[in-house]
């Protein structure tokens, strides 16, 4: 039983019974074979084809003709107006000459033969061999430039010293040595020999009384303050006291100062890291130090600190008076600060030493030490020689800290100053 015709999508084939099919048949779904099979639609009204309320053949639908017949066949291609997919071109059809893969001349490098060009040919300004602007070695007229035309000049000349600047403390005045020496030699006759240096001047030595005959018959000697001193009790007038000087005579030696010792030879010692050493320093006169150092006998990592502190009244390390600075403990051999610091005549001062991690430096043995602060009690044999304390590594602190321990055995530094000149 054949139902009633529907518009109705096409089909997949598989659903299609095309056996017998003609010309002007229709499919349409048959419920017995449950399939679409061809079929010849029923006439409209006059006999023409109806297609519900649409009637008659499909030409004389002209409206839906037209637009079929805008429309593209199936199997239509744009020849001239796009180029094919993976289309290639011979040579002979490139206008023109072509080159095509493999011409020896891609990879010929063309080197350019011998050859020139006139003036005509060179775009711009051409200056030919003759031109004897070649030749003019174009020495610059008689000219000037300001200051703020030559590039750096104004800050170069900003970090200069003016043509009559000084160095006071650094350099005596022009001509100081000459007249210390001339009024040295007006006020005494002497057979010392003389240096023609200001600095010397000041520190000749009387060695003999045949040398100076002072005021009132004593014979003294030339301080290196430029002031003039009776020797030493038990130095009957021919022997300078050394301490009083860096230098002596025309000797050149260097003088250095430490805690009180004997002559007993000094041993590399490690120290300890973030412990804070102090050794006492008496000064018998007033001075004044231009160096601090130790001498590093085995290398570590990192720094130490050098300092002074003042005495606080009880034997006791007080007040900061000196932090000198870091010196290096990473190589061996003499680490020296450059100081300038007055020390008081008959006063007790500490010098110090802090260290980051343990570095050994010369240090004194027990037997070297001469024990100024006492024993560990009464009658005893442990020295006291020095005291320390417990002390994060950095800035040496304003007050040295409290509750200390006495240094009775290694390590026991040794730092040494210098007197200055």
């Amino acid at each position: 039983m054949i139902k009633r015709l529907l518009p109705l999508p096409i089909p997949p084939e598989s659903a299609i019974n095309a056996s017998g099919a003609q010309e002007g048949q229709v499919l349409a779904y048959s419920t017995t074979l449950h399939k679409f099979v061809p079929v010849t639609p029923a006439s409209g009204p006059g006999g023409s084809p109806a297609w519900g309320s649409i009637t008659g053949t499909l030409a004389a639908q002209t409206d839906l003709a037209g637009a079929l017949n805008g429309k593209a066949t199936e199997g239509h291609v744009h020849s001239g107006i796009y180029s094919p997919v993976g289309h290639g071109h011979g040579a002979s059809e490139i206008a023109g000459t072509a080159i095509v893969e493999g011409d020896s001349r891609l990879t010929n490098p063309r080197t350019p033969t011998a050859h020139g060009h006139g003036p005509s040919e060179i775009t711009g300004t051409a200056v030919v061999t003759a031109d004897s602007r070649l030749s003019d070695a174009r020495t610059p007229t008689a000219h000037g430039h300001a200051q703020s035309e030559i590039t750096g000049l104004v800050t170069s000349l900003a970090a200069k010293a003016a043509s009559d600047h000084l160095h006071p403390g650094i350099y005596d005045a022009d001509g100081a040595a000459a007249a210390a020496i001339a009024a040295h030699n007006s006020t005494f006759s002497h057979s010392l020999l003389h240096s023609n240096s200001l600095d010397h001047a000041r520190q000749h030595v009387i060695t003999a009384a045949a040398d100076h005959t002072f005021p009132g018959g004593t014979t003294d000697f030339l301080r290196a303050d430029g002031t003039f001193a009776a020797p030493p009790t038990g130095q009957g007038g021919t022997t300078p006291e050394q301490s009083y000087f860096r230098h002596y005579g025309v000797t050149t030696y260097e003088a250095w100062f430490t805690s009180p010792r004997t002559g007993t030879a000094l041993v590399g010692t490690a120290l300890v890291g973030a412990r804070f050493y102090a050794m006492p320093f008496i000064c018998p006169k007033a001075i004044t130090l231009d160096r601090i150092g130790v001498y590093v006998s085995t290398l570590s990592t990192g720094n130490a600190r050098l300092g002074i502190y003042s005495d606080n009244g009880n034997i006791y390390p007080g007040a900061r008076l000196l932090d000198a600075g870091e010196i290096s403990v990473i190589s061996t051999g003499a680490k020296i600060l450059t100081i300038n610091q007055a020390l008081a005549a008959g006063t007790l001062y500490w010098l110090v030493i802090l260290c980051a991690a343990t570095p050994a430096i010369y240090c004194f043995p027990v037997a070297a030490v001469i024990n100024v602060l006492g024993t560990s009690n009464a009658l005893g044999v442990t020295p006291n020689c020095g005291l320390y304390a417990s002390q994060a590594y950095g800035s040496l602190p304003a007050t040295f800290p409290a509750f200390v321990s006495m240094i009775a055995a290694a390590p026991i530094p040794a730092i040494f100053v210098r007197l200055s000149a």
